[in-house]
C-alpha cells in the first residue's frame, strides 16, 4: 500500500501547485468518494458473478506481481513529482 500513497502524494502536490489548495479540494473530495465506494462495486458487480473468492485474490497478489507494481509505482512519483517541482517553479517565477 506504500506504493499507492506514494503516487497519491505525488498526485496531490501537483494538483495543489497546480489549481491551487482550496480549488484542488473540491476534486480530491470527489475522488476520494469514489475510491471508497469502488470497492463496494467491483466486488457486487466483477467478483461476485465470476466467483472470484478472496483467497484467490490474496494468491495473486502473493506472487512476484507486487515487485513490478512497486517500480512501476516508484517511477511514476518520480515522473510525477518533477512535475510538480516543474509547476511550483514556473509558478513562483
Amino acid at each position: 500500500h506504500a506504493d499507492v500513497c506514494l503516487v497519491s502524494a505525488a498526485l496531490l502536490y501537483l494538483g495543489i501547485f497546480r489549481y491551487g489548495f482550496s480549488r484542488f479540494g473540491k476534486y480530491v473530495l470527489i475522488v476520494w468518494v469514489c475510491l471508497f465506494i469502488s470497492p463496494i462495486v467491483i466486488r457486487l458487480f466483477i467478483l461476485k458473478p465470476r466467483k472470484i473468492s478472496d483467497i484467490e485474490i490474496m494468491q495473486f497478489l502473493r506472487g512476484p506481481y507486487w515487485i513490478i507494481g512497486t517500480v512501476i509505482c516508484l517511477i511514476a512519483f518520480y515522473i510525477l513529482m518533477r512535475v510538480a517541482v516543474k509547476r511550483l517553479q514556473g509558478r513562483n517565477a
